[in-house]
Parts: structure tokens; C-alpha cells; sequence
């Protein structure tokens, strides 16, 4: 599909969940995995359809001196179905976000970031068979909270939301019409920042539950109206320059 330009791009500038526990200016450089299970709302879920399939999400930011940066992330998931018996066949989608980030430290424990900016989304799906093709770009929110161990760690937790206006072409007609669909994001985990040289690498690990609104196929009357859910693991490695 068009968009296969989008990955060699994602890996040239990188991208992935935010480091809050450095606040410092330079280039902060995020890679992770992510180990998600779909579900569906239709009723046919996608349990024994898809294990916690591998992908990647990469994320590149510049921090000023004053705290404000700008932050790019890519991340992808394109897996099919292990069975047949389902009405999840497959899904290739990405998300491309681009974010104005300001970290705040309000007691020497707790660190917070807030973030806004745009996401494109396409997605190429089926289910049982009924194609969905979807374009759109929309806004995006995001807050990520920190707070400090006693070991020198962070526990965090974090939560994202995009509302998306594009295109979508209908399953039964194959015409083109306009959808808003939404993106909501939740995930908690544990990171610790380690020097080496000059140099700060932070590795992470954590569990992130996703909720796809209209990105399913209904059974019932063939339309984009259902949700697809994402759940499972996360872990990856942060470097600061």
C-alpha cells in the first residue's frame, strides 16, 4: 500500500513513549516493542484469532533548556488472523504523531508532561471478509505522570486520546465517505535512567490498553460502527544525547 515509505522514515527519526524522567536539553531517542492482542466489540472477538503480536514504535524528541520540545512517533501493527474461524481477518494500520511536549517537576518526586499535537492514522482492515480502508488526521492530547522510587526509578503512567477526521470507503459499495473515528490510549510501567558517558539510556517496561472507536466492522449491517481494542506488553529503551 501507499504508505509503505512510512517505516524506513519512522526508523530514520525514530519515536515512542515519552522519558520523563529526563529533563534535560538535547535529543531524546525512544524505541519500543509492543506485544498487543486485538479484541472486538461485534461480539465475535478476536480471541484465537491473533496472540500478542509483535511490533514497533519509534519516537525522536528535541528538549530545549526550557522544558519544551517537539516530538515525533511512528507505530505500526499489521498481523493477520492464526485461524479462520473468526470475523477478524487482518489489520495493517499506523499511527504517525507529531507533538508539542512541556515537562513540568512539581515536587522533587513527581514529574508530569503534557503533550498536543496532530496524528494520522491509515488503516487497511477486514473482517469476515468486509473490507475497511481508512485515511484521516486529527487532534491529539496526551499526559504522562512520574513519580519517583526510592531506587532511583520511575512508576508512570500515561494516557493519549486523537479524534480523526478522513476518509473511509464503504464495504458493500466500495465508495468514499467522510468518518470521525477516535483513538484512546492507557498505559502504566516502570523506567530507570542509567548514565553512561555522556549519554543517558533508560530502559522500560510496562502494559498498555488501547481502544480503536469505528475502526470494526459490525456483522449486523456492514458498516464501520464498532470498536477494535488493542491490550498487552510493552518494553523498550530510551537514549539521550
Amino acid at each position: 500500500m501507499k504508505r509503505r515509505l512510512f517505516p524506513a522514515l519512522a526508523l530514520a527519526i525514530a519515536c515512542v513513549c515519552s522519558t520523563c524522567s529526563v529533563q534535560a536539553e538535547g535529543w531524546l531517542f525512544d524505541t519500543e516493542a509492543t506485544f498487543f492482542k486485538a479484541h472486538l466489540e461485534t461480539g465475535h472477538d478476536a480471541d484465537g484469532a491473533t496472540d500478542y503480536e509483535a511490533s514497533p514504535r519509534l519516537a525522536l524528541t528535541y528538549m530545549s533548556s526550557a522544558d519544551v520540545g517537539v516530538r515525533m512517533t511512528y507505530w505500526e501493527w499489521n498481523h493477520s488472523a492464526d485461524v479462520v474461524e473468526t470475523r477478524f481477518d487482518f489489520m495493517d494500520t499506523y499511527n504517525l504523531d507529531v507533538e508539542l511536549v512541556k515537562q513540568l517537576t512539581f515536587t522533587q518526586n513527581t514529574l508530569v508532561e503534557v503533550t498536543a499535537g496532530l496524528r494520522n492514522n491509515n488503516t487497511d482492515a477486514s473482517f469476515g471478509g468486509s473490507v475497511d480502508n481508512f485515511d484521516g488526521i486529527g487532534g491529539l492530547i496526551g499526559a504522562k505522570l512520574g513519580l519517583m522510587t526510592s531506587g532511583g526509578g520511575l512508576v508512570y503512567a500515561r494516557a493519549k486520546t486523537a479524534i480523526l477526521g478522513g476518509d473511509s470507503e464503504d464495504s458493500i459499495t466500495g465508495e468514499l465517505f467522510d468518518a470521525v473515528r477516535q483513538q484512546t490510549e492507557l498505559g502504566v510501567g516502570f523506567e530507570k535512567s542509567i548514565q553512561v558517558g555522556s549519554m543517558t539510556i533508560t530502559p522500560r517496561s510496562g502494559f498498555e490498553w488501547q481502544n480503536w472507536s469505528g475502526f470494526a466492522i459490525d456483522p449486523v449491517d456492514e458498516h464501520a460502527d464498532a470498536s477494535v481494542g488493542f491490550i498487552g506488553f510493552v518494553g523498550g529503551v530510551g537514549m539521550t544525547y
